[in-house]
């Protein structure tokens, strides 16, 4: 019953089309504010970014890693959070983990076994 949910709003008598989903101010709005499509821009956002970091890591010292991080991947994650950090916990995991990521990047500490994402990112 698709109709049920139907919002007829005119402005200067012409019907504005309802939509499903919608970008505002770069942030992807659904009609059941689920945050599944904002978080897959997101996480292929960081994930973009964080190839970066990888592939300058090498070349770059740890201060000016940081810096760059700070500057150009954390204000990726904090933009809008108010709004998508009430997604689902499996939403918030896949941020989480390329966050941990990252923060493995920035500490050169690829040990899976011994140390935990989130206590690198606690450094």
């Amino acid at each position: 019953k698709p109709e049920e949910n139907k919002l007829d709003v005119t402005l200067n008598n012409r019907v504005i089309a309802q939509t499903s989903s919608t970008s505002y101010l770069g942030v992807a709005v659904n009609e059941c504010l689920l945050w599944d499509n904002q978080i897959n821009k997101l996480c292929s956002q960081l994930s973009f970014k964080i190839s970066k970091l990888t592939r300058i890591r090498s070349f770059t010292c740890a201060n000016v890693l940081r810096k760059i991080y700070f500057s150009c991947v954390q204000p990726t994650i904090d933009y809008a959070i108010n709004i998508w950090g009430t997604t689902t916990q499996s939403n918030i995991n896949r941020v989480q983990r390329l966050q941990n990521f990252a923060g493995r990047i920035l500490a050169n500490n690829f040990d899976y076994i011994n140390t935990r994402g989130l206590d690198i990112l606690k450094i």
